[in-house]
């Protein structure tokens, strides 16, 4: 009987590590239209409470984490955001130009919050290590640039 106690508590323990072990759901399928259409409201520089820039910047970084994602050609879980294929650059455009107010639409006292938010996440560690190749090549530089005219 102390045998099998023993047993049963130890298979409750290995089947509760394996459970928090296993990775998250991949977010892709789940905010890709959402995501996909505050990019398209902010950069043209709409204005809506909860939709536009302000989902932008409030999701973005969601993204940087691996989860379970992969695409058809990776072997090992990737950055959720890598799902979104071209379309990721332009997102990471739209980040750098609120971040660093290159784009002169978004000095507008409307997007004061979201500028704010989009150069702590431009600047984190967390979005340098989803960067790789041309776009790491391209955006380390102004990382540090943004971060030098942080204010």
């Amino acid at each position: 009987m102390k045998l099998r106690n023993t047993l049963v508590l130890i298979l409750l323990f290995a089947s509760s590590s394996i459970s928090i072990a296993k990775a998250e759901q991949c977010p892709f399928l789940n905010v890709y239209i959402e995501f996909d259409r505050s990019y398209h409201q902010c950069i043209n520089g709409q204005v809506r409470k909860g939709e536009s820039c302000d989902f932008f910047v409030e999701n973005i970084d969601k993204l940087f984490p691996r989860y379970d994602c992969k695409r058809s050609f990776d072997t090992a879980p990737v950055p959720a955001i890598w799902l979104f294929d071209a379309a990721m650059e332009d997102y990471i455009k739209l980040l750098y130009e609120l971040a660093s107010s290159k784009n002169k639409i978004f000095d507008s006292k409307w997007f004061a919050k979201e500028k704010i938010k989009a150069r702590e996440i431009f600047i984190s560690p967390e979005f340098r290590a989803v960067l790789d190749g041309h776009m790491a090549e391209e955006y380390y530089p102004l990382i540090e640039r943004v971060r030098k005219n942080a204010p």
